[in-house]
């Protein structure tokens, strides 16, 4: 029954009577049938596994899908979650700051091209097998001071948001990053050159 309330408040935060594909939600069918399958093995809507406690939804695939309206607490109610991708819809206001305690499973947080607010959760740093942070284009502010502990962090990306302060020294520790977009903010001092011994694609910025 949690799990079910959490994912209804998902659609109806979201304005889901207007998506661009509903992706069966609020059928009948269990939530973890709220998907929709496409001829290129794209996906839509929940996915789930199997847990001692069940089905329980492992993935929201809902990105490029006409979401708007608030960022719903309710997300952070679902502890078996591993992927959220949410992007390039019009999702605004701030992340919860305990989202990383909650979701102690998360690997891909993907909500770049959004509208969303105020700080980075510090909590998503301290994630151990968080592999994506992708927040770009948004209107983020505050630092990124923390970074440095997301250790298994491949892809991080949050250029063009109104961030601000140093690039933090621990960036040397991501020896997993493959991806580092962080411009298009207002961030000053210099360039960590120990992250140059890391395999970064900085995309030429």
């Amino acid at each position: 029954l949690p799990q079910r309330y959490a994912t209804s408040v998902l659609y109806f935060s979201l304005g889901g009577d207007q998506w661009t594909n509903k992706a069966n939600f609020l059928s009948e069918d269990s939530e973890c049938d709220w998907n929709a399958s496409f001829d290129d093995d794209a996906r839509k809507g929940l996915t789930c596994v199997n847990t001692t406690d069940g089905r329980c939804v492992e993935e929201i695939l809902l990105g490029t899908n006409s979401l708007i309206g608030f960022f719903p607490q309710e997300i952070t109610n679902l502890p078996y979650l591993k992927i959220i991708d949410m992007d390039k819809n019009e999702i605004f206001g701030t992340l919860p700051k305990n989202i990383g305690t909650k979701l102690q499973l998360l690997r891909d947080f993907d909500l770049d091209e959004n509208q969303l607010t105020g700080m980075i959760p510090k909590s998503l740093y301290v994630l151990e097998g968080i592999e994506v942070i992708d927040l770009d284009t948004n209107s983020l502010t505050g630092d990124i001071l923390g970074v440095g502990l997301a250790t298994s962090l491949k892809h991080f990306s949050v250029f063009n948001n109104e961030l601000t302060g140093t690039l933090p020294k621990g960036i040397k520790f991501l020896t997993n990053l493959e991806i580092l977009y962080v411009d298009g903010n207002s961030f000053t001092g210099n360039i960590i050159t120990k992250i140059c011994n890391n395999h970064v694609d900085n995309g030429g910025n």
